[in-house]
C-alpha cells in the first residue's frame, strides 16, 4: 500500500515529499520483499520492521540478518530484494516513511547468478513491458509465478503483473551484465492479458498436502500427450512427499509446476524438496480417481539444479502405485 504524506520542508526552505509504504509479511513462508522508497537514506536494516519479530532475512549476496544469533550482515541498498521469515502464525505488517525512489536509478543485473531485485514503481506493471529489451532467462516471485520468455511462460502477468512491495529473482540469458531502468510508465505496461487460464494452479486433491514456502523451482512441461484430459493434475514428488501440483487447463499450452523447496537453518524448518532431490512426476486422473505413471523427458531431473527444468510428459493408463506385487 502506497500513501503520499504531506509536504515537508528542510532548512534551506525547499520542499520534498515523503511516502508511506506498508509491507505485509506472511507466516510460514520466505517472503520476498522490496522497497520503492529511499530506505538506505533513512534506516538501518533492523529498524525497518518496527515491532515485527523477524527470525531471518537474507539477500542474493548471502548476507544474513538473524537477530536471535546476533548476526547482522545486511546493508540496505535500493536495488535489493530481501527474503524475510517472521515468527508466529499471523501475518504482520510494517510501515516505513521516506522519499520516493528515482525511477531512473540503474539496477545492475549480473550474469550466472539469481539477482534478487527491488521493484521501484508505485503502480503495477507487466513483467513483459519492464524487461522487454533485456536478455532474461527467468524471473520469479515468492508466489511461485514465473516469466520464461524462451518457452512462452508468463504466469506473473497472468496473476496481475509486477507489484510494489514485492521482490523479484532474475536470471539473465548470456554472459553479459545488463542494466534495468524502470523509468516513467507510459500506461501500456498495465494492459496485461488476464485470459491465461492454463496457468491455473487450483488443485482439489493436493491442496492440503502442498505447503508454499516462498522458495520454488519451476518444472515446465512444454508438451503433454497420452492418457490425459483437461482437469487432470500433474503432481511433483520429492522423496515421496508432494511438493507441487498443477491442474491441466489446456492440452496445447505449457504446464508449469511450482515445486516448493524446504529450508532448515537457524531453527527454521520448512518442508519441501532439497536441492539435488530427484524429480518424480505423476498424473492424477479425475476420471479414475487415481495417480497414473508418466514417461518424463526433462533436461534436468533434480530439484534446484540449474534455473529450471523443462521437457515433455506422456501419460499412461498404468497406476503409479501397483495394486499387487509378485
Amino acid at each position: 500500500a502506497i500513501n503520499y504524506d504531506s509536504e515537508a520542508t528542510i532548512d534551506d526552505g525547499s520542499c520534498y515529499y515523503t511516502v508511506l509504504q506498508s509491507v505485509e509479511l506472511l507466516p510460514y513462508t520466505m517472503n520476498n520483499i522490496s522497497f520503492n522508497v529511499d530506505v538506505a537514506e533513512y534506516y538501518e536494516f533492523p529498524d525497518l520492521f518496527g515491532d515485527v519479530n523477524v527470525l531471518l532475512s537474507y539477500n542474493d549476496m548471502d548476507e544474513y540478518y538473524v537477530p536471535a544469533f546476533g548476526i547482522n550482515q545486511i546493508g540496505l541498498e535500493y536495488y535489493q530484494g530481501y527474503y524475510v521469515f517472521i515468527s508466529g502464525a499471523d501475518p504482520a505488517t510494517f510501515t516505513i516513511e521516506a522519499e520516493p525512489m528515482d525511477l531512473f536509478s540503474e539496477i545492475t543485473l549480473n550474469p550466472y547468478m539469481m539477482n534478487n531485485i527491488s521493484y521501484l514503481p508505485s503502480e503495477d506493471r507487466t513483467v513483459e513491458s519492464v524487461f522487454y529489451d533485456l536478455p532474461v532467462l527467468l524471473i520469479s516471485n515468492d508466489q511461485g509465478q514465473y516469466y520464461v520468455p524462451s518457452l512462452g511462460v508468463n504466469s506473473i502477468d497472468a496473476a496481475g503483473g509486477m507489484m510494489p512491495g514485492e521482490g523479484y529473482s532474475v536470471f539473465l540469458d548470456g554472459s553479459n551484465s545488463a542494466d534495468l531502468i524502470y523509468g516513467e510508465s507510459d500506461g501500456l505496461g498495465r494492459l496485461f492479458n488476464s485470459d491465461q487460464s492454463y496457468y491455473e494452479t487450483f488443485t482439489e486433491v493436493y491442496s492440503d498436502l502442498i505447503v508454499p514456502t516462498g522458495i520454488s523451482y519451476p518444472i515446465i512441461i512444454t508438451q503433454i500427450d497420452g492418457n490425459v484430459s483437461v482437469g487432470d493434475e500433474l503432481v511433483a514428488y520429492a522423496n515421496g512427499q508432494v511438493v507441487g501440483a498443477t491442474r491441466v487447463a489446456d492440452l496445447s499450452a505449457p504446464v508449469v509446476i511450482s515445486a516448493w523447496g524446504g529450508f532448515n537453518e537457524y531453527g527454521i524448518h520448512l518442508e519441501g524438496y532439497s536441492v539435488g532431490d530427484k524429480i518424480d512426476l505423476r498424473l492424477y486422473s479425475n476420471q479414475k480417481g487415481e495417480e497414473l505413471m508418466v514417461d518424463v523427458t526433462l533436461d534436468n531431473d533434480e530439484y534446484g539444479v540449474g534455473v529450471f527444468a523443462s521437457g515433455t510428459v506422456t501419460a499412461s493408463d498404468i497406476l503409479a502405485i501397483p495394486e499387487e506385487y509378485g
